[in-house]
């Protein structure tokens, strides 16, 4: 009965004996990661089925579980029989025989590869976001330095003009065009300056 349930059970259970070899595997931890109770039975669960980056961790883990020291809560990345990985949330609890003796270690642990998923993209997102905001306000600000450049020498023409109305049309409209080709000048070596913006 109590086989029954842990294999029929909706969360992924794995079990070791006392060699880190695997005697248990429910049909929950066989569909996420495509490897059978067949295939997976007898094989050491750390080296076969665990990513490397996480095998250390892992070990400590398991090595704690049959000393008795169970943990909670902890990360492992199983690698799937088609060479993708499924992140669990697992529980390592001590498995005894009827006399009380450490036999074993059992996994009972918790799918989070969705939600650790979609935590990634919602990162990138907000990268991306920040990315976008950093680059609106750049180009705002160089909007606002080229609209400065430009309003002080036409500000200067318009006084120009407006000092000097006596002057004959030619002699304004030269006034002006020398005006225009100064700023046109000091706008050009500016912007260059600016280039790297």
């Amino acid at each position: 009965m109590f086989g029954q349930l842990v294999d029929t059970a909706n969360a992924p259970i794995f079990g070791i004996d006392a060699d880190g070899l695997v005697n248990e595997w429910n049909y929950k931890t066989a569909e996420i990661t495509g490897f059978t109770k067949e295939d997976a039975f007898t094989k050491p669960l750390i080296t076969t089925f665990i990513k490397e980056s996480l095998r250390a961790n892992v070990q400590s883990a398991m090595n704690n579980a049959l000393k008795g020291v169970e943990t909670a809560n902890y990360e492992l990345e199983f690698q799937t029989k088609s060479g993708s990985s499924r992140y669990l949330l697992v529980n390592a609890t001590t498995r005894r025989d009827p006399d009380g003796a450490i036999v074993g270690v059992v996994g009972v642990a918790q799918d989070v590869t969705n939600d650790r998923n979609h935590s990634l993209e919602l990162q990138l997102i907000q990268s991306q976001l920040a990315s976008q905001e950093a680059k609106v306000e750049t180009e705002r600000n160089m909007t606002a330095y080229f609209a400065h450049e430009l309003r002080n020498p036409l500000h200067a023409i318009d006084m120009a003009l407006t000092v000097f109305p006596v002057l004959e049309n030619t002699d304004a409209i030269e006034l002006v065009s020398h005006s225009l080709e100064l700023s046109a000048m000091t706008f050009s070596e500016r912007t260059h300056m600016c280039s790297w913006c």
